[in-house]
Protein backbone atom coordinates (compact mmCIF):
# COMPACT_ATOMS: atom_id res chain seq x y z
CA UNK A 1 0.00 0.00 0.00
CA UNK A 2 1.17 3.39 -0.66
CA UNK A 3 0.23 6.92 -0.76
CA UNK A 4 1.66 10.30 0.98
CA UNK A 5 2.04 11.32 4.64
CA UNK A 6 -1.57 11.53 5.75
CA UNK A 7 -3.11 9.73 3.23
CA UNK A 8 -4.32 7.66 5.90
CA UNK A 9 -2.45 4.44 5.82
CA UNK A 10 -1.89 3.71 9.09
CA UNK A 11 -5.40 4.17 10.03
CA UNK A 12 -6.34 1.57 7.44
CA UNK A 13 -4.30 -0.65 8.55
CA UNK A 14 -5.83 -0.06 12.23
CA UNK A 15 -9.01 -0.30 11.17
CA UNK A 16 -8.38 -3.73 9.64
CA UNK A 17 -6.95 -4.77 12.94
CA UNK A 18 -10.02 -3.61 14.73
CA UNK A 19 -7.83 -1.32 16.51
CA UNK A 20 -10.56 1.64 15.54
CA UNK A 21 -13.35 1.85 14.29
CA UNK A 22 -14.16 4.06 10.94
CA UNK A 23 -16.56 7.27 11.13
CA UNK A 24 -18.91 5.54 8.65
CA UNK A 25 -19.22 2.99 5.35
CA UNK A 26 -19.33 -0.33 5.19
CA UNK A 27 -16.86 -3.20 5.81
CA UNK A 28 -18.10 -6.43 5.01
CA UNK A 29 -15.41 -9.49 5.71
CA UNK A 30 -16.12 -13.31 6.96
CA UNK A 31 -16.73 -14.41 10.16
CA UNK A 32 -13.58 -16.66 10.56
CA UNK A 33 -11.48 -13.25 9.48
CA UNK A 34 -8.41 -12.77 11.88
CA UNK A 35 -6.17 -9.87 11.32
CA UNK A 36 -2.74 -9.19 13.15
CA UNK A 37 -1.01 -6.14 13.16
CA UNK A 38 2.66 -5.59 13.25
CA UNK A 39 3.17 -1.95 14.42
CA UNK A 40 5.61 0.20 13.15
CA UNK A 41 7.46 1.41 16.85
CA UNK A 42 9.14 -1.44 18.30
CA UNK A 43 8.55 -0.85 22.18
CA UNK A 44 11.28 0.25 24.01
CA UNK A 45 10.74 -1.82 27.46
CA UNK A 46 8.76 -5.55 27.13
CA UNK A 47 9.67 -7.53 30.03
CA UNK A 48 10.03 -11.16 29.70
CA UNK A 49 11.91 -14.03 27.53
CA UNK A 50 11.11 -14.27 23.62
CA UNK A 51 8.85 -17.11 24.35
CA UNK A 52 6.82 -15.40 26.80
CA UNK A 53 6.32 -12.63 24.49
CA UNK A 54 5.19 -14.74 21.78
CA UNK A 55 2.50 -17.27 23.55
CA UNK A 56 1.38 -13.87 24.91
CA UNK A 57 -0.73 -13.67 21.44
CA UNK A 58 -2.54 -17.48 22.77
CA UNK A 59 -4.90 -15.88 25.43
CA UNK A 60 -5.64 -17.29 28.55
CA UNK A 61 -4.15 -20.95 28.23
CA UNK A 62 -0.53 -19.28 27.41
CA UNK A 63 -1.32 -17.07 30.55
CA UNK A 64 -1.46 -20.34 32.78
CA UNK A 65 1.37 -21.68 31.09
CA UNK A 66 3.51 -18.72 31.18
CA UNK A 67 2.32 -18.91 35.04
CA UNK A 68 3.35 -22.45 35.17
CA UNK A 69 7.04 -21.77 33.73
CA UNK A 70 7.37 -18.95 36.71
CA UNK A 71 5.93 -20.77 39.72
CA UNK A 72 7.93 -23.93 38.72
CA UNK A 73 11.38 -21.95 38.71
CA UNK A 74 10.14 -20.33 41.77
CA UNK A 75 9.63 -23.59 43.23
CA UNK A 76 12.94 -24.45 42.38
CA UNK A 77 14.95 -22.23 44.33
CA UNK A 78 11.98 -22.93 47.29
CA UNK A 79 10.77 -27.02 46.98
CA UNK A 80 9.65 -26.80 50.36
CA UNK A 81 7.19 -24.26 49.84
CA UNK A 82 3.56 -25.74 49.91
CA UNK A 83 1.59 -23.08 48.60
CA UNK A 84 4.17 -22.72 45.53
CA UNK A 85 3.41 -26.74 45.07
CA UNK A 86 -0.27 -26.46 45.32
CA UNK A 87 -0.50 -23.93 42.60
CA UNK A 88 1.70 -25.43 40.24
CA UNK A 89 -0.82 -28.47 40.97
CA UNK A 90 -3.82 -26.49 39.95
CA UNK A 91 -2.02 -24.96 36.73
CA UNK A 92 -1.03 -28.56 35.68
CA UNK A 93 -4.39 -29.73 36.06
CA UNK A 94 -5.55 -26.80 34.15
CA UNK A 95 -3.57 -26.97 31.36
CA UNK A 96 -3.91 -30.89 30.98
CA UNK A 97 -7.59 -30.60 30.67
CA UNK A 98 -7.51 -28.01 28.25
CA UNK A 99 -4.42 -28.99 25.73
CA UNK A 100 -2.75 -26.00 27.06
CA UNK A 101 0.67 -27.53 26.80
CA UNK A 102 0.12 -27.17 22.40
CA UNK A 103 0.51 -23.53 23.07
CA UNK A 104 3.92 -23.88 24.13
CA UNK A 105 5.08 -26.08 21.18
CA UNK A 106 3.33 -24.04 19.23
CA UNK A 107 5.02 -20.64 20.15
CA UNK A 108 8.44 -22.39 20.34
CA UNK A 109 7.86 -23.60 16.91
CA UNK A 110 7.29 -19.82 15.74
CA UNK A 111 10.00 -18.76 17.69
CA UNK A 112 12.34 -21.10 15.87
CA UNK A 113 11.18 -20.69 13.01
CA UNK A 114 11.92 -16.43 12.84
CA UNK A 115 15.32 -18.06 14.21
CA UNK A 116 15.79 -16.91 17.74
CA UNK A 117 16.61 -18.12 21.11
CA UNK A 118 13.07 -18.36 22.85
CA UNK A 119 14.77 -17.81 26.31
CA UNK A 120 16.52 -14.79 25.87
CA UNK A 121 15.18 -11.34 27.14
CA UNK A 122 13.36 -9.46 24.81
CA UNK A 123 14.95 -6.00 25.72
CA UNK A 124 18.32 -7.70 25.60
CA UNK A 125 17.43 -8.43 21.71
CA UNK A 126 19.13 -5.78 18.74
CA UNK A 127 16.37 -3.92 16.96
CA UNK A 128 16.29 -6.23 14.03
CA UNK A 129 15.45 -9.48 16.22
CA UNK A 130 13.43 -7.44 18.26
CA UNK A 131 11.05 -7.12 14.90
CA UNK A 132 11.54 -11.11 14.30
CA UNK A 133 10.18 -11.57 18.33
CA UNK A 134 7.52 -9.63 17.53
CA UNK A 135 6.63 -11.42 13.78
CA UNK A 136 6.10 -14.28 15.07
CA UNK A 137 4.07 -13.08 18.06
CA UNK A 138 1.71 -11.95 15.15
CA UNK A 139 1.92 -15.29 13.68
CA UNK A 140 1.18 -17.77 16.37
CA UNK A 141 -2.25 -17.10 16.43
CA UNK A 142 -2.60 -18.39 12.53
CA UNK A 143 -3.98 -14.82 11.23
CA UNK A 144 -5.95 -14.74 7.83
CA UNK A 145 -4.27 -10.98 6.75
CA UNK A 146 -0.93 -10.29 8.50
CA UNK A 147 -0.98 -6.32 8.55
CA UNK A 148 2.57 -4.66 8.30
CA UNK A 149 3.20 -0.62 8.70
CA UNK A 150 6.49 0.09 7.20
CA UNK A 151 8.00 -3.00 8.30
CA UNK A 152 12.02 -2.80 7.01
CA UNK A 153 12.30 1.10 9.23
CA UNK A 154 14.31 -0.72 11.75
CA UNK A 155 15.79 -3.12 9.59
CA UNK A 156 19.80 -2.95 8.20
CA UNK A 157 19.69 -4.98 4.90
CA UNK A 158 20.32 -8.65 6.03
CA UNK A 159 17.16 -8.06 7.62
CA UNK A 160 15.12 -6.56 5.39
CA UNK A 161 16.52 -9.56 3.03
CA UNK A 162 15.27 -12.16 5.60
CA UNK A 163 12.05 -10.59 6.29
CA UNK A 164 11.09 -11.16 2.35
CA UNK A 165 12.36 -14.09 2.35
CA UNK A 166 10.25 -15.35 4.78
CA UNK A 167 7.06 -13.39 3.73
CA UNK A 168 7.31 -14.34 0.60
CA UNK A 169 7.72 -18.45 1.72
CA UNK A 170 4.93 -17.92 3.87
CA UNK A 171 1.21 -19.16 4.14
CA UNK A 172 -0.92 -15.78 4.96
CA UNK A 173 -1.76 -13.24 2.89
CA UNK A 174 -0.16 -9.53 3.72
CA UNK A 175 -1.19 -6.13 3.25
CA UNK A 176 1.72 -3.67 4.16
CA UNK A 177 2.53 0.02 3.74
CA UNK A 178 6.27 1.00 2.83
CA UNK A 179 8.30 2.89 0.74
CA UNK A 180 10.87 0.83 0.17
CA UNK A 181 10.86 0.28 -3.73
CA UNK A 182 13.24 -2.68 -3.66
CA UNK A 183 11.12 -4.59 -1.13
CA UNK A 184 8.07 -3.66 -2.73
CA UNK A 185 9.51 -4.90 -5.84
CA UNK A 186 10.55 -8.25 -4.47
CA UNK A 187 7.45 -9.12 -1.86
CA UNK A 188 3.96 -7.49 -3.33
CA UNK A 189 1.91 -8.69 -6.59
CA UNK A 190 -0.37 -6.06 -5.93
CA UNK A 191 -0.66 -2.05 -5.09
CA UNK A 192 -2.96 -0.16 -3.33
CA UNK A 193 -2.60 3.68 -3.60
CA UNK A 194 -4.40 6.29 -2.02
CA UNK A 195 -4.82 9.69 -2.76
CA UNK A 196 -7.06 12.53 -1.50
CA UNK A 197 -9.73 10.36 0.04
CA UNK A 198 -9.45 7.70 -3.40
CA UNK A 199 -7.47 4.63 -4.12
CA UNK A 200 -6.56 2.74 -7.02
CA UNK A 201 -4.95 -0.59 -7.68
CA UNK A 202 -3.44 -2.36 -9.95
CA UNK A 203 -1.22 -5.36 -10.40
Amino acid sequence: MLGRNGEGKSTLLRVLAGQIVPDGGEWEKSDDFRPAKLDQEIPADLPGTVLEIVLEALGDGARRLADYNRIAQELSSNPDDTRLIECLDDLQDQLDSSDGWALAHKAATMVDRVGLNPNVSFNQLSGGNKSRALLARALVSEPSLLLLDEPTNHLDVPGIRWLEDFLSKGDVAVLFVSHDRAFIRGLANRILDLERGGSRRWT
